[in-house]
């Protein structure tokens, strides 16, 4: 357990944080709050999900709304929710999982960090992480990155080749071991305290199957906690569909050139898309059509929407400037007035609150931006979204 003594917390009152998209959430996400509690029965925590806002790591429009995934979280176990800002939140696993982290160490409260893995062994997750770390690792990989020729020689493939031919072993290929390791990565680079925590994933609850019912029409009734029946029911899915014809038109016009300053979107990949965009009549057959071994699916809406949104190469390498509250119960809120004298990074509760160095900074701007085109794509969304957190008593 952490050694580390925190002034300003009940030493017996825990905070666990878990780094989340919830989109949706589900049972799934239900159950690892229910057993973050357990494993630290009978002491009592508090749960801080830090979630990805309106934009999620696999380059889409969250299907609701960032406010309304964090009510679902507040209804099924988590004390207080906070907002992973685009662009980071879009990001791919290693800057998704370093700027998660660095939010949750500059917060100064968290104890302990919680991801699920689909290996579960925290001992050989944090060995794999400590290789790729290392001086060895990360000469040999530039140097054969730097070599790399062949049309399928994408960054994940070069990486495990380079492994297996230093360690005589396999790399974690599965998404979540791979996030897993790159949380540990993003710890020990800031000789972080926060303890990780590694619990193995219980197969049969997939945000992707919940993802393609709800696209389908059919609800994800079999995978959604009863608590958030209503909630779901009630709710219009947003999709990216929705901007398939402002997406085509803004590469159909679009400077190849002019697009490779912005992030993910290196030359090769960019005119594929701007010439799909072209010859094609919807984003969805552009995509398919600009997909290979090397360029994923999500690899490519990550660049289209990076360069949709004009986010510069740059802004990806900053670590993020502030968080948001985006909902609370009473014991979120203790946590929250605590963080104020804790934290490092400034947890804007509303808008108008945010310091005037973070509310006039270009990565302010950005994600503004962004949400505002979320929004287009929203059937439904109130006058007041945005404004104030959810409060849950």
């Amino acid at each position: 357990k952490s050694k580390r003594k925190i002034e300003i917390l009940d030493k017996n009152m825990k905070v666990v944080a878990i780094i989340c998209e919830y989109n949706p959430f589900h049972k799934g996400h239900f159950e690892q709050i229910k057993y973050i509690r357990e494993y630290f029965a009978p002491e009592e925590v508090t749960v801080l999900s830090l979630m990805s806002g309106n934009f999620v790591q696999r380059g889409d429009l969250a299907v609701y709304p960032k406010y309304e995934r964090a009510k679902a979280a507040l209804k099924c176990g988590a004390d207080i929710v906070l907002e992973l800002p685009f662009p980071f939140s879009m990001a791919s696993a290693a800057g998704f999982a370093d700027s998660a982290v660095s939010i949750l160490c500059r917060l100064g409260c968290v104890d302990y960090l919680f991801f699920g893995s689909e290996n579960g062994d925290i001992e050989s997750l944090d060995i794999t992480a400590t290789r790729l770390m290392g001086d060895d690792f990360e000469s040999f990989f530039k140097d054969r990155l730097a070599g790399a020729t062949s049309t399928s020689d994408s960054y994940a493939s070069v990486r495990s080749e380079v492994y297996k031919c230093l360690y005589g072993q396999e790399l974690f290929k599965t998404p979540n071991d791979i996030l897993g390791i790159e949380y540990l990565i993003a710890l020990k680079k800031r000789n972080s305290e926060i303890v990780p925590v590694a619990h193995k994933r219980i197969g049969g609850h997939s945000a992707t199957a919940s993802r393609a019912a709800i696209k389908s029409g059919q609800g994800i009734l079999e995978n959604c906690p009863p608590e958030l029946l209503e909630n779901y029911q009630n709710s219009l899915p947003v999709l990216l569909e929705s901007l398939d014809r402002v997406l085509l038109a803004h590469f159909r016009v679009a400077n190849v050139s002019g697009l490779t300053y912005c992030a993910e979107n290196e030359l090769s990949l960019t005119a594929r898309i701007v010439k799909n965009a072209k010859r094609c009549k919807t984003f969805s057959e552009a995509l398919e059509k600009s997909a290979t071994k090397k360029y994923t699916h999500a690899r490519i809406r990550r660049a289209v929407l990076y360069g949709f949104l004009d986010v510069h190469n740059s802004r990806l390498k900053e670590e993020p400037m502030y968080t948001r509250l985006l909902g609370a119960n009473t014991v979120g809120c203790e946590l929250l007035r605590r963080m104020k004298k804790s934290s490092s990074i400034p947890v804007i509760t509303k808008p108008s609150d945010a310091p005037s160095e973070v509310r006039l900074s270009d990565q302010y701007e950005c994600a503004e931006r962004a949400d505002s085109i979320y929004a287009l794509a929203c059937e439904n969304l109130p006058d007041h979204y945005g404004e104030k957190p959810i409060i849950v008593k």
